[in-house]
This record gives structure tokens, sequence and C-alpha cells, in this order.
């Protein structure tokens, strides 16, 4: 559906288009609050292209797993252009399922979007949900691609075959589900953005457990620990 769109203009010249707005989610890892950070969140947030002008805000599901009623609320408050669902597992396909279409249903102005290891079948995702898009490997560069063509044309969705060029799609195209190849990738390590989830989430829920002797998922601290393939903190690394 074509949403209508405003500009600043001067002397009926544009000046600025309004702000791309962003929603991001992470889909639970099951019925219970999670100690895994939200790393593929904060890596999409910080490279995001400046240029788009994005409006972003972040709902970090992993804390509660929160009612779908609460999710649409949260939805229409922010009233977002797009939705981002970063879904790390597979497993949780269900989820996802009930979650896009139970969206579409009710907040049916969004482009939907899903990135993460779910998108390794996102041939399926697209076909069976409410999700427009997959974005497969490193989405960074393709997401960024994405939100340029849908802001370009107003997020209408038709004609489908413009997002034939952008490499790391996955979407229905004629009846059938279409990918455009793989993006290029970096394969860069980089530390999980503190402050993001800081703003957004509450950090001593994924922080404190590192004190405790919980294992931890080794995302964290990879660029700074001397022992990077940890599964603990150790007490020499705790200053770090």
């Amino acid at each position: 559906m074509t949403k209508e769109r405003f500009s600043i203009t001067l002397r009926g010249t544009v000046l600025r288009e309004t702000l791309v707005k962003l929603l991001l989610l992470n889909i639970p890892l099951g019925p219970y609050a999670t100690t895994d950070a939200p790393v593929a969140i904060t890596r999409v947030m910080e490279n995001l292209d400046p240029a788009l002008d994005c409006e972003t805000s972040f709902y970090d599901i992993y804390l509660e797993t929160p009612p779908l009623e609460k999710i649409l609320a949260r939805v229409k408050a922010f009233e977002p252009d797009v939705i981002g669902l970063s879904a790390i597992l597979s497993h949780n396909y269900g989820y996802v399922k009930r979650l896009s279409l139970y969206l579409k249903d009710n907040y049916p102005r969004a482009v939907q979007v899903l990135g993460g290891e779910m998108a390794s079948v996102g041939n399926i995702v697209v076909r069976r949900t409410a999700v427009d898009f997959c974005v497969t490997g490193e989405s960074e560069p393709t997401f960024s691609a994405l939100l340029r063509s849908l802001k370009d044309n107003n997020f209408d969705l038709e004609p489908r075959e413009r997002f034939k060029d952008i490499r790391g799609l996955i979407f229905m195209l004629d009846g059938e589900s279409h990918f455009t190849g793989y993006m290029e990738e970096k394969r860069e390590v980089l530390q999980i953005n503190y402050e993001i989830v800081e703003r957004f989430s509450n950090i001593r829920h994924y922080l404190e457990p590192a004190f405790s002797g919980q294992r931890l998922r080794r995302s964290y601290n990879k660029t700074e620990m001397d022992d990077y393939f940890v599964d603990h903190f150790h007490p020499e690394n705790l200053h770090k």
C-alpha cells in the first residue's frame, strides 16, 4: 500500500525528505527471557547508511517475550515504515510466522524484513509468512540498499523487479521465491555495541551473568580478550 510522504520545501525546492522510520525486533529463542545479547541488532543499527536518515528504534523482546498484543502496541506507538526481524535460530519459525501474520493483519502499512540464520530458509519464510524480504549473509549493506529503494519508491513494493539488482535478498516475484545472489562479505569481527544495548534495553540483564560465572556467548569482547575463544569471563579479563 502506498503511503503519503511529506517533504520540507523552500521556494518549490525539496530540502529534505522525512525520516525512514525503522523498528527492529529480535525473535526470542524460547518462551523465557534469555541472556544472549542482541549482537546482530547492534550491528545493523550502527552500520545503516547515514544518508538514509533513519529514525530507528529497537524493542528488545529477549527481555520478556511479551504477548503479541504488547508487541503490536509498541509498533503502533512508533508507526514504522519498516519492521526488521532478527531471527537467530530457525527452530523459532513458528513464532516468526505467527508474529508476522499478526502484525500484517493489524498493521499492514509496514514492510517486513527478516535477517539472521532463519534467512537460510528464506524461500519458505517469504512463501508462508507475511515477511516481504529476507536478507542473507552479512545484512548491513543489503539492508541499507533495500531501505534506499523502498524510500525512493514511497515504500510501494510494486513493481518488484526493481529489487532484483540488490544482492542478498529473497522475496516473492511472479508467484515464486526469488534469490538475488549473495552480497560480498567483509567477514569483520567486531565487538557488540554496548551503548546501543544500554539505550534501548537493559544492559545489566546481559552483563550480570558474566560475573556470576554463567556461560557466555563468544560474541562478547572478541577483539578485546586475550583468549578469544572462551566460554567464561576469567578474573584476569574482568577489567576489560
